[in-house]
């Protein structure tokens, strides 16, 4: 991984950041080899003709594969189920949320009550032990951010699990409409601790309704969003996930699936080909997906797709495969010859297992983006105010 340079922005606008991004590619001599971009999914970045990623690509004169950060994709929907619980907040903060924050110094630290103590929550929870597993297992990794860590060890406080006895329930941190981790966490520490607060009937059942989804809904697809081929796989899963949860909250499950709707990046004609790749997928839908790329559709397809909601239960993966598929093959340089073969034999041709590996390393997360911004937030008017010098010192600090 190589950063290239942060470059200076005039304002927010898709234009200005196109102009900085091309510049550096420009500067670094690559247009020949950028075929894909990774960004997060503000308007800024996606807006169709004003969108970053589109001004780029038409700057550079070349179409890009498009991997949306899958992180920020489940940001959104966090933000609109909790939205359909709580109402919209109208400041940077979120008076509820900041309200425990304040009453923080008085909490019994000691006195919380589990969610399997509630008896209206708690047979929820009764199936979940794949979920508590993958938790588990997560924690034996290094987080890339503390606030990772704490979530997981918050949720299994949460769901009185004996894998948090070693945990412990840390100070309220920050608190900003925008971090979506941050409304998961504090719901969890909000509700083990319902006995100590003043909350009202619509607070806990809101509270309840959240967390109950975190948990059912939202944490298993969210902890294993960072596998590459797996994504188009998840994402119908989790579309089906939801339109299922209209029967146990319409209000949760419409707004979640409104988010999510907006962001099929990984179900679009080009993208759905990572699950050639994806060892979950069966040998029947892999036959289908591959009979499916003799199908004609328009040359310049959409990076992402729009779907009809009443239809989702029975769609499958060779749905989206159209000739445009073969596109993420030639962008990616990867060989199409194992296509010619059954899909039982793949895992047998040495050629195949090679591109798989090129294809389960590729990034749809941008964390790295992420640990940059704040590599030069660290080291922003230190040593030297002088834009030039920065670009340098940043070279060889990475």
């Amino acid at each position: 991984m190589k950063l290239l340079g942060v470059p200076i922005c005039q304002n927010g606008t898709g234009e200005a950041q196109a102009e900085g991004v091309c510049r550096v590619i420009q500067d670094w001599n690559l247009i020949d080899r950028i075929n894909f971009m990774s960004f997060d999914t503000t308007a800024s970045n996606t807006g169709i003709h004003n969108g970053a990623c589109a001004l780029l690509q038409k700057k550079l004169d070349k179409p890009l594969l498009n991997y949306a950060c899958r992180y920020h994709i489940f940001e959104l929907v966090v933000e609109a189920a909790f939205t359909s619980q709580f109402g919209p907040s109208l400041g940077p903060d979120i008076k509820l949320l900041k309200r425990f924050r304040d009453q923080w110094e008085w909490i019994d630290r000691h006195d919380y009550k589990s969610a399997l103590l509630d008896p209206e929550v708690g047979p929820q929870f009764l199936n979940c032990d794949f979920v508590i597993k993958m938790m588990q297992d997560q924690l034996q990794n290094a987080q890339p951010r503390v606030d990772y860590r704490e979530d997981l060890e918050i949720a299994l406080i949460f769901l009185g699990s004996e894998a948090a006895r070693e945990a412990r329930i840390m100070a309220p941190g920050a608190l900003h409409r925008t971090r979506w981790i941050a409304k998961i966490i504090y719901c969890f520490k909000i509700y083990l601790y319902r006995n100590q607060l003043q909350l009202t009937q619509r607070e806990i059942k809101g509270f309840q309704n959240f967390n109950i989804f975190i948990i059912i809904i939202y944490l298993g697809t969210r902890l294993r969003a960072s596998n590459s081929v797996a994504a188009p796989r998840r994402d119908l899963e989790f579309l089906k996930k939801l339109v299922d949860y209209k029967e146990k909250n319409a209000a949760i499950a419409e707004a979640a699936l409104k988010s999510f709707k907006g962001h099929l990046w990984y179900l679009s004609e080009t993208l759905v080909g990572l699950a050639f790749f994806d060892p979950q997928v069966n040998h029947e839908i892999k036959s289908r997906m591959v009979a499916a790329l003799i199908k004609n559709s328009d040359p310049n397809p959409p990076p992402r797709i729009s779907i009809v909601e009443n239809l989702v239960k029975g769609l499958d993966l060779s749905t989206f495969v159209t000739k445009n598929t073969m596109k993420m093959f030639a962008a990616l340089d990867i060989s199409e010859r194992f296509l010619a073969t059954y899909p039982h034999t793949w895992n047998q041709n040495p050629e195949y297992r090679k591109e798989c590996d090129k294809a389960q390393h590729l990034a749809v997360v941008n964390d790295a983006a992420e640990r940059g911004i704040a590599l030069v937030q660290n080291f922003n008017a230190v040593l030297t105010n002088q834009e030039e010098h920065k670009q340098y010192l940043l070279q060889v600090v990475e």
